[in-house]
């Protein structure tokens, strides 16, 4: 499914791995005090990477058109333009795709599927 193999380009491969974020009240994180209004950097590296969720999350291979990542944010912060993104690179990897009706795999890498590394 075209929508699932975009989906699962924005969980692998987001745009932003660090954002920053204002504590709304005080409280801790891994031991530190975070005072009300005080400014947290928050690593979104790991995010869509939690085995608790994908029994693989590390291997490209969740075709499954899934929107529950954060490749373009979450909840208040998520990217209001995300609807028209997808569609735009739908386009743009089908139309590639389809341009170059030869191209196939041919095999598959010796540490298995596509990994990050």
């Amino acid at each position: 499914e075209q929508h699932g193999v975009v989906e699962e380009l924005l969980r692998f491969h987001r745009h932003a791995d660090l954002v920053f974020r204002m504590a709304i009240e005080q409280g801790k994180v891994g031991g530190a005090t975070i005072k009300e209004a005080g400014e947290v950097l928050v690593s979104m590296v790991d995010t869509d990477r939690d085995a608790n969720v994908r029994a693989h999350p590390d291997i490209w291979l969740d075709f499954g058109g899934r929107r529950d990542h954060v490749g373009l944010a979450f909840g208040f912060h998520q990217c209001l333009g995300q609807n028209h993104l997808v569609r735009e690179l739908e386009i743009v990897v089908f139309e590639i795709l389809d341009g170059l009706p030869g191209l196939h795999q041919v095999g598959v890498p010796e540490d298995g599927p596509s990994r990050r590394t």
